[in-house]
């Protein structure tokens, strides 16, 4: 080993101590922070402001405990669900609108799934249902019959009905 190499060897064995195989691991002393994970999706970008943000509908209608309610509200998505089997196949997820935790039920037989993941802000539209644990956004696609306007996910560039 050239000489110029050895002096910071041996100074930091006389500091740390001589590495035991059998002792366990404990990290660096002098070790750096990781740096910040990157973002998860980096594809995702804000949904779009509109000037059809139903929020304080969203909270009025959250109070008064009232269903049947259409509307379009931008949310933060906070956790992806297993989807809903049961009858008419659903994606499920949770969206933070206003600091309230809405459940978003969106029929995938009937339109294609969103391409959502935890901390995307998305845009919804669709039809609130009340419940104790903050409701239900469902509705969030087209209508088959063609009778009702429908409703929608934005991700991003993607909007999904």
């Amino acid at each position: 080993m050239p000489r110029h190499l050895s002096t910071p060897l041996l100074l930091a064995f006389a500091l740390l101590g001589c590495p035991d195989a059998s002792a366990p691991r404990s990290p660096p002393i002098l070790a750096q922070p990781a740096p910040p994970a990157a973002p998860k999706r980096p594809s995702a970008r804000p949904a779009p402001a509109a000037a059809g943000d139903d929020t304080q509908l969203f909270l009025q209608t959250l109070k008064a405990q009232r269903s049947g309610v259409w509307m379009e509200v931008n949310g933060r998505v906070t956790r992806t669900l297993r989807d809903d089997l049961k009858g008419d196949r659903h994606q499920r997820f949770l969206i933070d609108v206003a600091g309230r935790s809405v459940l978003v039920a969106h029929n995938i037989d009937l339109a294609k799934r969103a391409p959502v993941g935890a901390g995307d802000t998305i845009r919804v539209r669709g039809r609130y249902e009340y419940n104790k644990k903050g409701g239900v956004l469902h509705w969030t696609h087209h209508d088959p019959r063609g009778k009702k306007p429908g409703g929608f996910i934005i991700v991003g560039d993607t909007k999904v009905r």
